[in-house]
Parts: C-alpha cells; sequence; structure tokens
C-alpha cells in the first residue's frame, strides 16, 4: 500500500507516491508529462502513471475548508462545493477510480512547505520559516522540525 501525495490546482502540479516503509517510489511535475510550463493541474498521462501502485491514501497539500474560509472574510468567490473529493474530482478526471478507492487526508499549506523543505535537507533537527504569499491563513510560519525515534 501506497501514499499518494499530491499538489495540484494552482501551479506546478506534481504527484508523489510513498511505500509505506516512507521510500519515494515516484515523483514528478504533471509539466514533464504534459509539456506545459508550470502546469496547474493533474494531466493525465502522470495519472496513468500513478495507477501502477497500490495507493490506499491521497494527501493533498492543504486543509481545504481554511482556505475556503480565508477565501469567505476576504470577499473572494467561494465554491459552495466544500469537500476535499469534490474538489479534487475534477483533477482525476477518467482517473476517478483513484480518488474514489483512497482515503483522502489533508494537512496544513505551511506545514507542507515546513515538511517538504526539512524532509529534503541534510539536518536531523532544524528551524523552518515559511513565507509564502497566499495558502490557507498564514503568510510567515516558523516550526521546530526533529527526528525522533519514530523517524
Amino acid at each position: 500500500m501506497s501514499i499518494l501525495g499530491i499538489s495540484c490546482g494552482f501551479h506546478d502540479a506534481g504527484v508523489t507516491v510513498i511505500d509505506n516503509t516512507g521510500v519515494v517510489q515516484f515523483a514528478s511535475h504533471s509539466e514533464r508529462f504534459s509539456k506545459k510550463k508550470h502546469d496547474p493541474d493533474l494531466c493525465p498521462e502522470i495519472l496513468r502513471y500513478v495507477r501502477q501502485y497500490d495507493i490506499d491514501t491521497i494527501a493533498y497539500y492543504e486543509n481545504h475548508w481554511l482556505k475556503k474560509y480565508r477565501q469567505l472574510i476576504a470577499g473572494q468567490p467561494v465554491d459552495r462545493n466544500f469537500s476535499l473529493k469534490s474538489t479534487l474530482a475534477p483533477q482525476f478526471g477518467r482517473h476517478h477510480q483513484l480518488l474514489r478507492d483512497s482515503k483522502l487526508v489533508s494537512f496544513g499549506h505551511h506545514k507542507s512547505h515546513a515538511a517538504a523543505g526539512f524532509q529534503t535537507s541534510p539536518y536531523d533537527d532544524a528551524t523552518v520559516v515559511v513565507i509564502d504569499a497566499i495558502g490557507e491563513l498564514d503568510t510567515i510560519s516558523i516550526w521546530t522540525a526533529k527526528y525522533d525515534k519514530k523517524g
């Protein structure tokens, strides 16, 4: 069983497949398959490639509820369709079975940035600063990151 991590719908859509031991099996951006620079969408080709793995969980890079709340209080147009599955459904297109058969989880936008920075670094502990123009509610956050006995 594997986890499919996805980022899509804004810019530079990408995926990562991690097996149950934490080893990255596959990672790529949609633009490598679609040939569209900064492709915001999960292209059918990258999803076809992902289908060869036994995906049981799909992990999304932001809390869609907080993002919708931010849009609402900012006076932005808000799609009233709040479920994560319905938010992602257009991205999966004819690969909708993958979405239907998997458990969906989401993580905070800044936490996702912090994890990506820390877990691709050579350090066992670090302070991670995330400065981002848009996401959920935060634009700046500071994290303490370290590996424990569990990893």
